[in-house]
């Protein structure tokens, strides 16, 4: 099992841009956790904060609006 002390930050940026730039996309429920939880381990970081604005939604989906 991994441990959130285990996961860099750089790691966790990447698993997010990787679980959002998908075709499927995620949905409310899952993007909401994923924003809860990288903001609580992460923070402010400021790539952090660009990446949710760059966050669109079609049909309850959410997914990076483009490349990262």
């Amino acid at each position: 099992m991994i441990r959130t002390q285990d996961i860099t930050t750089d790691n966790l940026f990447r698993l997010t841009v990787m679980l959002l730039d998908s075709d499927e996309g995620l949905s409310e429920e899952q993007y909401m956790t994923l924003q809860m939880y990288v903001n609580e381990e992460i923070g402010e970081w400021k790539e952090v904060q660009n990446l949710w604005k760059r966050v669109d939604a079609t049909d309850g989906r959410f997914y990076l609006k483009e490349a990262a």
